[in-house]
């Protein structure tokens, strides 16, 4: 044990046990209190679901990348449809959006 615990020690055996009740109930009302201020900062994460595999460009992951493939990440660029983890997956530059660029890249990749 280090001095400073030995110090600490030798204090609450000369006082009373009730010096050590209260120190314990401020720290426990002190935790509490902070712990209240910082409960509206928890944010959610977002799990991946990784039990798939998805070839770039394949966004309704046939195994092929055809025009139905560009009509689904057009209609995810343009904010008709929402992007789901399966469409991260199969994002064909990788940046995990998917854009008019990536719609592009799908239709280059038809020819």
């Amino acid at each position: 044990m280090t001095l400073l615990h030995t110090n600490i020690l030798k204090k609450f055996q000369k006082n009373d046990r009730l010096t050590m009740i209260v120190s314990g109930c401020a720290a426990l009302s002190i935790a509490f209190t902070v712990g209240l201020k910082t409960s509206n900062d928890v944010h959610p994460i977002h799990l991946t679901n990784a039990d798939f595999t998805s070839l770039a460009g394949d966004m309704n992951s046939d195994g092929v990348v055809t025009k139905d493939d560009a009509i689904r990440a057009l209609e995810i660029a343009l904010g008709y449809e929402d992007m789901t983890d399966r469409d991260r997956n199969a994002d064909p530059n990788g940046d995990m959006r998917i854009t008019v660029e990536d719609v592009l890249t799908i239709l280059k990749s038809l020819r």
